[in-house]
């Protein structure tokens, strides 16, 4: 859905919240990831930013001071003004903006944002239609409720560092924000969601999105697996996720990245390489794949798991292949 390069004739963003207008009050990667999202698909989007900025103005190269990668990569399509919310000006030109808007979203802790006279009863007093988002690290009826959360910290309590010991032996983070990434996805579809609950009833709300909640439900999608039970059935992990083997594969001339979706076309496949003594089953794929693959070149494997090329992978078996530089 291409909306943030969509125009309308004078020039406006269009998309589906075209016409809306989001107050973004967050910082660093969660909370902007979020309102990027919302400006893509045609909200306006003001970013409200303190003295100095936001930190992630200075992480990473760039081409003009305080325009740094990280920032451009989670700030584009949006309006930006400074406020110093310690000052009663600064809270009153808020106020004034929140006035006219449909979001407003913050990743501030809640004791300090109602501290400066800013909290939801305050704000939605003001606009009874706005949907006041907060963006937490923590949920507030938790036991780590105030607390300050940074993606290591949330991969860690979350389970995702832990999930990498059981593969790997060794208990490392993902290397990537996920735990803000995956809190920005669900911010955008439950700010979504009371706009929508707006519409039917004529009234805002107040939705929490916190992060360590989001990433825990993340994780269980498919790792809860027993434990989902009471009693438990067996212990959590899903076990294909969890092999070692599991990761590209090493061909002669490169890497591939393959994996077999059905039994019928894994033997397929397979049947040519000597792995018969271990029944293909879903489990073994990985220890399949990473057994033979290399005992041929990449477009080998290409040609045998498919009957052509299908935009550079395998049509019958999902393998998406490169050759590394010369």
């Amino acid at each position: 859905m291409e909306t943030s390069k969509s125009r309308s004739d004078s020039g406006v963003a269009a998309g589906p919240l075209r016409g809306l207008l989001v107050v973004d009050l967050t910082t660093v990667v969660m909370g902007p990831y979020a309102s990027q999202a919302l400006a893509e698909y045609g909200a306006e989007v003001i970013k409200v930013e303190a003295p100095g900025g936001d930190s992630t103005r200075h992480i990473g190269p760039g081409r003009e001071p305080g325009m740094a990668a990280l920032y451009l990569g989670t700030n584009r399509n949006k309006r930006s003004v400074l406020l110093d919310l310690k000052s009663a000006q600064g809270q009153d030109d808020l106020l004034a903006i929140v006035a006219g808007a449909d979001v407003f979203m913050h990743n501030m802790r809640p004791e300090k944002l109602e501290a400066l006279g800013l909290g939801p009863e305050v704000l939605r007093a003001a606009n009874p239609r706005l949907v006041f988002a907060a963006l937490t690290g923590f949920g507030r009826e938790g036991p780590y409720s105030g607390q300050p959360a940074y993606d290591d910290v949330i991969q860690g309590l979350s389970g995702l560092a832990p999930m990498m010991e059981m593969q790997s032996g060794t208990p490392r983070y993902l290397p990537t924000t996920v735990a803000d990434k995956v809190g920005s996805l669900v911010a955008v579809g439950a700010i979504m969601a009371a706009l929508v609950q707006r519409q039917h009833t004529g009234a805002g709300a107040t939705v929490e999105v916190p992060m360590f909640e989001s990433v825990v439900s993340f994780g269980l999608v498919e790792h809860s697996q027993g434990d989902l039970f009471e009693p438990p059935l067996a212990p959590p992990g899903y076990r294909r996720a969890l092999m070692p083997s599991r990761r590209p594969y090493a061909t002669r001339d490169g890497t591939s990245a393959s994996c077999p979706t059905a039994t019928r076309t894994g033997r397929r496949c397979w049947r040519n390489s000597a792995t018969t003594r271990r029944g293909w089953t879903n489990a073994s794929r990985p220890w399949h794949c990473a057994r033979c693959t290399s005992k041929r070149c990449t477009s080998g494997w290409v040609t045998t798991c498919a009957s052509g090329p299908r935009r550079n992978g395998c049509s019958r078996c999902g393998a998406w292949t490169f050759r590394r530089r010369a």
